[in-house]
């Protein structure tokens, strides 16, 4: 639902909730050889508050809010790993609350400003084997947006910014450890159960450099990042390279290479399930 309450203001508001499972849970209570119930859900909220301060000048607050979730009753365990059966719930919560503000500071230049709190939540449980995570989150982002010049179809833009990523989490786990190496993971029921109690801070920093060349319809995109994580102890200098040619008013087309990297789940920096010596993939 979208509504403008003023020649400055307007608001949204869009909400959608899942109803596979519903389906799903009647065929199977008429189905007494279903395996495997299956009871998928979702909820989804979003709210969008705009309001134009001046000609150059906008604010807008965007509230984010979603629930995914997964449970199923095996009446008998998977051949693949007899340690599945019985009830399984696997859920994922998060909430953001974001406000946002930019300027235009002259004809060809413009600032971007914005800061996100929420919380993340991760449930698994599977009866006496769990995992739990909850993490509060802040993160905050900045770019300043310049024209240099601009002629016909040619112009050139850079971007600088920043983005600042801080998590506090707490983490409860009770799983069996298993190897994965090669993409191929062990059955959980041949992995040795362990448990831990976990928490722990986290901050992610990264300034950015973006450049916009074009020239008629081709665009060259150079980049470069610098990345700094806690956890690791790391910073991580990213080239990419990105190249979009507007084949038509309907057609684009974009090649794009580069160096990206990862930082590891909290799991794998956990002394207890992974190795806090690792290092983050690229």
């Amino acid at each position: 639902y979208e509504k403008k309450i003023d020649d400055e203001s307007s608001y949204l508001i869009s909400a959608r909730h899942s109803y596979v499972g519903l389906i799903l849970g009647k065929v199977a209570e008429k189905q007494g050889d279903f395996d495997l119930t299956v009871v998928p859900e979702f909820t989804d909220f979003t709210a969008i508050y705009h309001r134009k301060i001046s000609p150059k000048e906008n604010f807008k607050w965007v509230t984010v809010a979603s629930r995914d979730s997964l449970g199923f009753l095996l009446k008998e365990p998977l051949k693949t790993d007899p340690a599945f059966r019985g009830n399984f719930v696997n859920e994922t919560l998060f909430y953001r609350l974001i406000p946002q503000w930019s300027k235009e500071l002259t004809t060809d230049s413009k600032i971007n400003l914005s800061l996100a709190i929420g919380q993340d939540q991760i449930k698994v449980d599977a009866g006496e084997q769990f995992f739990k995570l909850k993490s509060n989150v802040v993160s905050t982002r900045g770019s300043w947006e310049k024209t240099w010049w601009s002629e016909d179809s040619s112009s050139y833009k850079t971007q600088w910014g920043f983005d600042n990523y801080y998590t506090q989490a707490r983490a409860t786990v009770k799983l069996p450890v298993t190897r994965d190496e090669g993409g191929v993971r062990d059955p959980f029921s041949s992995g040795e159960t362990r448990e831990t109690d976990v928490t722990g801070k986290s901050k992610n920093l990264g300034i950015f450099f973006k450049n916009d060349f074009t020239f008629q319809k081709t665009s060259y995109l150079p980049s470069l990042r610098l990345d700094s994580w806690s956890d690791t102890q790391e910073k991580m200098i990213s080239p990419r390279f990105a190249i979009k040619h507007k084949y038509s008013e309907d057609l684009e087309l974009k090649l794009a290479s580069g160096l990206y990297y990862q930082p590891p789940e909290p799991v794998e920096t956990d002394e207890t399930f992974g190795n806090p010596e690792i290092k983050s993939p690229k």
